[in-house]
């Protein structure tokens, strides 16, 4: 390295005969960094072909433009980039915010006067706004069923004071479960208004996409990016670790978690132990601790009889679940507190085997209070259609399309998808024509 700029190192080296140099030094020596290196890295096709980009980049500004390459940021402009993503943030927190509130307060307030949207958005924990949740007794509603709500709400109300807390070092994660219908849902809207009320920042998710959009969330999946493929699955440190990767290739959805103080899941039933325990494992290498959830406070909702997780055990034999969580029991019926009928069908549904005669009611009972249709053409558009298989629904979902076209007061657009993959070091998308791969992508869109 003797001399005075690294152009004059090469010649020292022998890599090139002077200082002036020409496009064919730049392949020459890229030539010899991919023989003797580059080709022996332990790494990905698409990021060796990266590396090789950005050597040939190096290589060029160093023996043509007379510079030194690198990848630095110039302070002024990191500066501008650093104020540009804190206000991208900050306005991607309010959005999450405001789409949560405009769900549940629409819900609520058609229950019971509470303080308009602005007021919830506006709190903070230095000044907190002053609301309380109560609970509205519905028509109908029995003395336990009340009783029962307004000792649940009470007791996860009291969590999160404790939470908020700063002499309290750990809270047990309340875990409100109950059959459908009991009231989890509500109970879970009012102590998310109860903590917004507080200045805690919020994060709402599911397991399942359409109960995400109804809530104003996002799934799972889209906060916390943990791997669906079965070889993930099988290496639980692994799973983590790529969880953990992914964040810190979206730094704004990293920022978003560490700052979140609350997660709530609905229907928890549905997760599996295993995700339960990746999530808190996430959690806690993300925020540098070793506190349950990375030091957050968890509040869920679910129901242990409806159906199981679709891969691993179910959630409510995590370990977590005993050494973390505190389970919230709900007994009494709130939405079908004046139907018997959808009572006896709730109750039997969430047995694992009906008798002969539980099977005669249950069938009695959707033959005299049901509505039945010859066709599912007939079925108004309005109505959830449930097929068992995969080529029933493709056929209802053919039907329906069918139907939508001929219907000369509906527009129908089309749109087509296209499977793009990455080629070459210049990282260009090509279209692909493997059947393999478009399967592939395929499989993950699903």
């Amino acid at each position: 390295f003797r001399g005075n700029n690294m152009l004059q190192a090469f010649v020292n080296c022998g890599l090139i005969e002077s200082t002036t140099c020409s496009e064919q030094d730049v392949l020459k020596v890229l030539d010899i960094y991919i023989r003797e290196q580059a080709l022996t890295f332990p790494v990905s096709q698409r990021k060796k072909s990266h590396i090789i980009n950005q050597a040939r980049i190096a290589l060029t500004e160093l023996f043509l433009r007379d510079g030194e390459y690198t990848t630095g940021v110039p302070h002024v402009l990191e500066a501008n980039l650093v104020e540009q993503v804190e206000e991208e943030i900050s306005q991607l927190q309010e959005d999450r915010k405001r789409s949560m509130l405009k769900v549940i307060h629409e819900e609520i307030s058609s229950k019971c006067d509470i303080p308009p949207i602005e007021a919830f958005l506006q709190a903070t924990q230095r000044e907190p706004l002053e609301y309380l949740p109560e609970i509205t007794r519905v028509q109908g509603q029995s003395d336990e069923s009340f009783q029962e709500q307004v000792a649940a709400l009470a007791y996860c109300m009291q969590q999160i004071n404790l939470f908020l807390d700063a002499t309290t070092r750990t809270v047990h994660f309340p875990i409100i479960a109950g059959p459908p219908g009991s009231g989890k849902t509500h109970l879970l809207k009012l102590l998310i208004l109860y903590c917004f009320a507080r200045g805690l920042s919020v994060t709402l998710m599911s397991i399942t996409s359409d109960r995400s959009q109804s809530l104003g969330a996002e799934h799972v999946h889209l906060q916390i990016p943990l791997s669906t493929l079965p070889s993930a699955k099988c290496n639980p440190s692994r799973l983590v670790q790529n969880c953990v990767e992914n964040l810190g290739k979206n730094p704004k959805r990293k920022y978003l978690l560490q700052n979140t103080s609350v997660v709530f899941i609905e229907e928890i039933g549905f997760m599996s132990a295993e995700t339960f325990g990746a999530i808190d494992d996430v959690l806690r290498n993300i925020m540098g601790n070793n506190f349950p959830f990375g030091g957050k406070l968890c509040m869920a909702c679910g129901d242990y009889r409806q159906l199981e997780p679709v891969d691993g055990r179910p959630f409510w034999t995590s370990h977590l679940l005993f050494s973390a969580c505190k389970i919230v029991n709900l007994q009494h019926y709130v939405r079908a507190a004046c139907d018997p009928i959808l009572q006896r069908c709730i109750e039997a549904f969430s047995k694992v085997e009906l008798t002969t005669d539980e099977i005669e009611s249950v069938a009695n009972d959707l033959v005299e209070n049901a509505r039945h249709y010859d066709s599912f053409d007939d079925v108004p558009d309005e109505f959830v259609r449930v097929v068992s298989t995969k080529a029933a629904e493709a056929e209802v979902t053919k039907r329906f399309l069918e139907k939508r076209r001929k219907d000369p007061a509906c527009k129908v657009h089309e749109l087509k998808a296209v499977d793009e993959v990455e080629s070459g070091p210049s990282g260009g998308w090509v279209v692909t024509t493997e059947a393999r791969v478009a399967n592939h992508l395929s499989k993950h869109v699903l």
